[in-house]
């Protein structure tokens, strides 16, 4: 896309950027449709990556929409004078749903800490100014159940980028000289100390994210549902963006979609080197998913 306005305008973007991913965060749980076009420009961002020649407007605009895939090379980080490469990438992708988390904890400990000071300061007859932040235990309870939620749907939005980011990591090309390049950054040689510390920490991410994220969730609801707690108000407020949209009977289908994703991912990264059996599965997997939609 280059630098077009240079890089106290990408600075801009990346403000923009950080923006619209809260607002799609917290709009894509109120509006259902909101959440199925997330998801169709999620999906199309990911088939954009597929190894297909296509037509320069719709490579530019899929780009522009792979922002909300969490991609931050889609505003050129280069371009604010930043030393930029597929492990800054790495690091900053896998670490972006810890420092949200802490950033979301934080804020909490603060509304706890003003629990606390108001409660001692009404034990001794004394009034706050300030009453607009957290002021009981219940309160207190709902906010913490409000931010862990906003961290979980964050987990959600950020699946696509963490399932493609870890995965590059194993994919690497031989060049001429007989070198082994990453394919995504070939200024990276593979086998180096930073690639296998990159490797080993992209296993653990695979783990806790690829797989982890699916699985707690499933489990969670499972275990709710035998409990028959699935429209309680607690598992509504922690998780009912993942299952009121659909039918009772089919609380499990964010699972499916997630699925889907990630399948989408893995044929983007590791058949990219094989074009045409990479867009024949990628059109056998939406087209299995459409009839399963259909069921």
């Amino acid at each position: 896309i280059g630098c077009p306005g240079g890089g106290l305008l990408t600075l801009i973007e990346w403000i923009i950027v950080v923006l619209l991913w809260q607002s799609v965060q917290y709009l894509s749980k109120v509006y259902p449709t909101l959440d199925m076009l997330l998801l169709y420009a999620q999906c199309l961002s990911i088939i954009q990556g597929f190894n297909v020649p296509w037509p320069k407007d719709l490579y530019e605009l899929t780009m522009v929409m792979s922002i909300v895939n969490f991609n931050i090379d889609a505003v050129t980080p280069a371009c604010a004078g930043i030393s930029w490469n597929y492990y800054k990438s790495f690091w900053f992708t896998i670490f972006l749903p810890v420092m949200f988390g802490i950033g979301h904890l934080a804020w909490v400990g603060l509304g706890y800490a003003w629990m606390k000071l108001v409660a001692r300061r009404t034990a001794f007859g004394g009034k706050l100014a300030l009453s607009c932040f957290i002021t009981d235990a219940q309160e207190f309870r709902q906010y913490w159940m409000k931010s862990l939620s906003n961290w979980i749907a964050l987990l959600v939005i950020l699946y696509n980028a963490l399932c493609v980011t870890v995965l590059q990591a194993f994919v690497c090309d031989d060049m001429p000289n007989g070198e082994k390049v990453l394919r995504i950054d070939p200024d990276q040689p593979c086998g180096t100390g930073d690639h296998i510390v990159v490797m080993a920490f992209a296993v653990l991410a695979i783990i806790v994210y690829v797989f982890g994220i699916p699985i707690a969730l499933f489990l969670t609801l499972s275990q709710k549902r035998k409990q028959n707690k699935l429209k309680d108000d607690e598992s509504l407020t922690l998780l009912g963006f993942v299952y009121t949209d659909y039918e009772p009977g089919f609380w499990f289908w964010e699972m499916i979609i997630t699925a889907r994703r990630f399948i989408l991912c893995v044929l983007m990264v590791l058949l990219y080197a094989m074009p045409q059996f990479q867009l024949a599965c990628g059109l056998i997997l939406t087209i299995a998913f459409i009839c399963i939609q259909f069921l």
